[in-house]
């Protein structure tokens, strides 16, 4: 997901005067923070990681309500939980398991992709969302 499919979202939320345009806003100024202090490329990972911080935060909130007996407090936030969750949910469809990645990285090298460079430009010709760290973990140890 990238931050300006976020902001989309957002923007159409505020039309609708739909309330869960803040948590929107609140997400992309997280993300937004984020990108800027790591200087990150890695935009899609970056939002994947602030959405699933976010995620388990609003969680463990809940849970503590919860406990506390502030059922009403904790149901008041069951949309923004809800929102999060569709949108983890909607990265980890899109995301290539290992298994898949380590298929895709052997076909690569049967394709003809003799170093851990060629492999990865050609993950990154697939257009598909995977872990960079896993891919390369793999890569070299089928190219070894």
């Amino acid at each position: 997901m990238k931050l300006e499919e976020l902001k989309a979202r957002q923007v159409a939320a505020r039309k609708a005067r739909d309330p869960i345009a803040a948590a929107y806003t609140r997400l992309i100024g997280a993300a937004d923070n984020k990108l800027r202090a790591q200087n990150a490329p890695a935009e899609e990972k970056v939002i994947a990681a602030v959405l699933r911080a976010d995620l388990a935060g609003l969680n463990e909130r809940a849970a503590q309500l919860l406990t506390l007996g502030r059922d009403a407090e904790a149901q008041a936030e069951q949309a923004e939980r809800d929102l999060l969750g569709t949108l983890v949910a909607d990265l980890d469809a899109g995301m290539l398991s290992d298994a898949d990645l380590s298929a895709e990285i052997t076909r690569l090298i049967q394709g003809g992709a003799t170093n851990i460079g060629a492999v990865m430009q050609g993950l990154k010709a697939t257009g598909r969302t995977y872990d960079g760290a896993a891919a390369s973990r793999l890569a070299r140890a089928q190219l070894a």
